[in-house]
């Protein structure tokens, strides 16, 4: 970062000691903002605030890069889904969309329908969303991410989009960039948008609908406008595509025979399932070797009881079973076949690497999940304004109302932490008569199952209300003034079908009455059998056992503000342009997860956990969820200078310096202060550079300051048991560190075999991150047809704030040079050294480093018949991506660009062909190639490339006249699969494939 520094240092003094031999311009130039233009002499030039300043000026004066992408853009993409759009353009990385929100292991599991963006895939959180340049209410629980699906596209003027630090500009949350939504006004008429869209599997069916009127009264002075949008998408299942139900990974290569056999480690396979579990139900019946079966105690630790009152009581997976005991199974396995219905031998697949295997019957963890989420969205938009003048007064609202829903991965551990076996006794009604018969000929009387039970699904249900009261008018003709008051909230129903413990096991345990009818061996509570074999379960038995969760979010946010912008000392090269304001924020909120997630006694850990995976085998090893209160506040001060230097000089057609700086000051974490200086050279009519370097800020969320302390249950590698202390980085400083404790050198630690108590927690003493991001860059206009923009970017984030993995807070405590007193505070040993509990607390200590290279460029032809033809180029080279999640240690960097999400190159051409009433349109999108694991030599793996995609759109749309025009096109017309180890495709690659849509305007003003 200093050598950044120091060139945008050398940059900005080689620029001002110019002027020592340019000399300064007189001043003649009644309007800076127009520049040196001749051809706008006598033209009225409409001057807007963009997003990168709030001084009014064009964006082809803005220092700082700048994206504009109109509504043109966005009707031509066939979408109402502006997350839709958005992902496609390079600067945006790795958000949360619509395809994006099916897995719940990495907790966008209740993120089904949302929206979220990403800017150089740093985090939601260091994205700032505006809509009007006004903060929106966040739509993300504990965070303040904007959910832009709820905001319908027909009601979009453009999109605006500033890739670097802009906190100065516009408060804390701007630390890699805004992204701000200009939507239309001043509306009048009628206007109706319909279109309709289908993929060529016949499934997610779009359906969007936006009525607009307006209407102007007084003559002109007065405006008012109503929108109402509905939008209707249909969900795709993940098995509706060969390519994504499957489970791409690596297993160990049977062909490797040692390390220095130059074969591979481990061998890429495209579908691998896990053993012995599937959906149909595998029945595993003990044989000889099984019932003779003696296993030392430190293995028997790895494993629950099946049944406590047996003496052997463990089951094991026919993966194992050459590992235990060579050339002997310890049980055959039998299952369902999927397709014929009859029982046959369990296949548990080749080249099986513990319970991982490649093909066979074993479960596909994908194939119970969303492959794109369903929605139902109706957004009413009301609004209107007034002019006084000089005083002009305007108020909007906005209630909108977004239902999803998502599935994920089926319940599995039936004992809540380990071991997915149930026990099915032999007079259980549903027990097929194969598998009974097996179970005769055996003399068993109880056998094993192994089965994936209830799906997980997840239907969410979002309301937003949002209100704004302002105005703008003016002091004088050189200075305006705007101001505002604004108040938003959002409630979310998170409604979760999970397994409520005592009553699947209950409804389980099946027996037949005198009748010959299945029931429940115990039938209490109104007990319904369930059939676990061959997903034959009933919905009467499954409204039995499902708990029905509720989970509810509550989010508020209170805004005023004022600013002032105008002209203020007249400079020799021009008049000085400035802008000051001052702001206040509220954030507010609550999220409450259902009773049965929640522990009743915080101090004691008792309480519920009787749902899914929250419930242990025991009480102490029960995971809890604790609601989430919390709310903060900001007042700021802020201020932007627009300083022309030079006019007219050679080489120097105009130089401008920009500084901007904002003092905040915080409830909770206290003061910051951001601020932003830019350079803007102007040689010549062709050529100018840019250079920007800025401090931005973020301000910890309600979630990482307010989250509760949470018990939990894991299984952790203690780094001073005697067989780990000649690991680690360091193993010199580990059995220092670990003497240093006080515990031998032969300690043996109880924490591999024994779940140990992690408590999760955020922080109210966090302080926030701060990042130097350093924009150096040259534009290149040619006439009114050519220009081309190439910017270098840097950013630098320090004291990210991060939560660390139980296991990397032990290596930290003691792999330093000494020991380490924060991170080892976060341990509690007994008075033997066993582990009895690790906080895992939010702490500033990260690092984030990024770099990279964008490129932009338009070019228009006109043709003799008045046609024309445009091409708009958007491109980006990513050259680094790295978090530390320990700044202090270079060990722990991740290394994350050329990865997959976030390849090297990525770009997205437009071109566009105008003839008469005809538009037609070809979008072409490409995602260079990738690693899936970046470092890794070619002796450890067999495969390591996500391959490069292309996808092409096209589009067509014609105008019968000013009140009616049509549209259709299709996208990725080639019907591109997604990358094998992208297999979902998700927020970078398509995973829908061909997609057809079409529509209609009809307009009356």
């Amino acid at each position: 970062m200093i050598r950044i520094r120091y060139i945008h240092a050398v940059l900005q003094g080689v620029l001002l000691c110019g002027l020592v031999f340019c000399g300064t311009s007189p001043a003649q130039q009644s309007d800076p903002a127009a520049g040196n233009d001749e051809s706008r002499a006598g033209e009225t030039i409409e001057e807007i605030v963009v997003t990168g300043s709030r001084i009014p000026r064009r964006t082809s004066e803005l220092p700082t890069p700048t994206t504009v992408i109109d509504s043109e853009i966005l009707e031509r993409s066939g979408t109402t889904n502006l997350g839709d759009v958005m992902h496609e353009y390079p600067a945006l990385i790795d958000g949360i969309g619509s395809n994006g929100n099916n897995d719940q292991s990495t907790g966008s599991f209740v993120n089904a329908g949302q929206e979220l963006l990403n800017l150089r895939g740093l985090g939601v959180d260091r994205t700032l969303v505006l809509v009007n340049g006004r903060r929106h209410v966040p739509g993300d629980s504990e965070t303040t991410s904007v959910d832009i699906s709820m905001i319908p596209t027909p009601l979009i003027e453009r999109v605006e989009v500033i890739t670097g630090g802009a906190s100065a500009i516009y408060g804390a949350d701007a630390v890699t960039g805004v992204v701000n939504i200009i939507l239309k006004d001043d509306f009048e008429g009628v206007q109706i948008d319909v279109l309709g869209g289908i993929s060529t599997e016949s499934d997610g069916e779009l359906v969007d609908i936006n009525v607009t009127v307006g209407q102007n009264f007084a003559d002109g002075r007065g405006n008012f406008f109503a929108s109402l949008n509905y939008t209707d998408e249909s969900e795709i299942p993940v098995v509706a595509r060969p390519f994504s139900n499957r489970n791409p990974d690596f297993l160990a290569n049977p062909d490797n025979t040692g390390p220095d056999d130059g074969i591979p480690d481990q061998i890429f396979v495209d579908d691998v399932r896990f053993t012995p579990l599937n959906a149909e139900g595998t029945l595993n019946l003990v044989n000889n070797a099984g019932t003779n079966m003696v296993l030392p105690i430190q293995e028997v630790a790895f494993f629950l009881p099946l049944f406590p009152d047996d003496p052997i009581g463990l089951v094991f997976d026919p993966a194992l079973s050459d590992g235990l005991l060579p050339g002997q199974a310890l049980y055959d396995s039998f299952t369902i076949d999927r397709t014929s219905g009859e029982v046959r031998p369990f296949d548990s697949g080749a080249n099986c690497d513990f319970i991982a295997c490649s093909g066979g019957d074993g479960f596909r963890t994908a194939e119970t999940n969303t492959l794109s989420s369903p929605l139902q969205r109706v957004v009413v938009n009301l609004g209107g304004h007034y002019d006084f003048n000089p005083l002009t007064l305007h108020i909007s609202g906005k209630y909108g109302r977004v239902e999803s829903q998502a599935t994920g991965q089926g319940f599995v551990f039936h004992d809540g932490v380990f071991g997915p076996y149930i026990r099915i006794e032999r007079d259980n009604p549903f027990l097929p008569p194969a598998m009974a018969a097996e179970m005769d000929a055996r003399g068993l009387t109880a056998a094993p199952l192994a089965v994936v039970g209830l799906n997980a699904l997840s239907a969410n249900t979002r309301e937003t209300f949002q209100v704004t009261l302002g105005g703008e008018g003016s002091f004088s003709d050189r200075t305006a003034f705007e101001f505002y008051g604004q108040y938003g909230e959002v409630d979310t129903e998170l409604r979760l079908d999970d397994v409520l413990l005592s009553r699947y096991f209950q409804a389980l345990d099946a027996t037949t009455d005198a009748a010959g009818n299945a029931v429940c061996r115990d039938a209490s509570n109104g007990c319904v059998p369930l059939n676990p074999f061959n997903r034959g379960a009933s919905p009467e038995s499954l409204a039995f056992v499902d708990a029905g969760l509720l989970a509810t979010v509550n989010l508020t946010q209170v805004l005023f503000g004022f600013s002032m912008n105008g002209d203020g000392w007249e400079l020799p090269a021009g008049n000085l342009q400035y802008a000051a304001g001052v702001e206040y924020r509220r954030e507010s909120s609550e999220s409450v997860p259902d009773e049965l997630m929640q522990a009743r006694d915080p101090v004691t850990g008792d309480g519920l956990g009787l749902v899914g995976i929250t419930a242990g085998p025991t009480p102490e090893l029960n995971t809890f969820f604790l609601p989430i209160r919390g709310n903060y506040s900001v007042g700021e001060v802020f201020g932007e200078l627009l300083i022309p230097i030079v006019r007219d000089r050679t080489l120097l057609q105009s130089f401008d310096l920009d500084l901007a700086a904002r003092y905040s000051e915080y409830d909770v974490t206290g003061s910051s202060v951001s601020y932003k200086t830019g350079l803007n050279w102007t040689l010549n009519d062709v050529f100018r550079f840019r250079s920007t370097l800025s401090r931005a800020v973020r301000a910890p969320n309600i979630g990482e300051l307010f989250s509760p302390a949470a018990p939990g249950a894991q299984f952790v590698n203690d780094p001073c048991d005697a067989s780990n202390l000649t690991a680690g980085r360091n193993p010199e400083n580990r059995q220092a560190n670990c003497a240093a404790l006080g515990l031998p050198p032969d300690f043996q630690s109880f924490a591999q075999f024994s779940a140990r108590t992690v408590t999760s927690q955020g922080n109210p003493e966090l302080d926030e991150e701060s990042a130097d991001t350093v924009t150096i860059g040259a534009v290149i206009t040619i006439g009114d047809n050519f220009n081309v923009a190439i910017d270098y970017w840097n950013i630098e984030i320090e004291d990210t704030i991060v939560r660390f993995f139980a296991d990397r807070i032990l290596e930290n405590c003691v792999d330093g040079a000494t020991l380490d007193p924060l991170f080892c505070s976060f341990v509690t040993r007994a008075s033997d050294g066993q582990i009895v509990n690790i906080d895992r607390k939010d702490i500033n200590a990260g690092l984030f480093k990024g770099s990279g290279i964008d490129l932009e460029g338009n070019y228009v032809h006109d043709f003799n018949n008045g046609s024309s033809l445009t091409f708009s180029l958007i491109g980006s080279y990513l050259d680094e991506i790295t978090f530390l999640p320990s700044a202090a240690d270079p060990d722990t960097q991740d290394k994350r660009a050329d990865t997959a999400n976030r390849p090297r190159i990525r770009a997205l051409l437009s071109t566009v062909y105008d003839i008469a009433d005809w538009q037609l349109g070809w979008d072409v999108t490409y995602i260079g190639s990738s690693k899936i694991f970046r470092d890794v030599q070619p002796e450890e793996l067999s495969f390591n490339k996500v391959e490069s995609k292309i996808y092409h759109s096209l589009d067509v749309r014609y105008r019968f006249d000013d009140r009616l025009e049509i549209f259709g096109g299709v996208r990725n017309l080639a019907d591109e699969d997604p990358p094998a180890w992208m297999n979902f495709g998700g927020i970078l690659y398509d995973g829908v494939g061909r997609y057809f849509f079409a529509g209609a305007r009809f307009a009356y003003r």
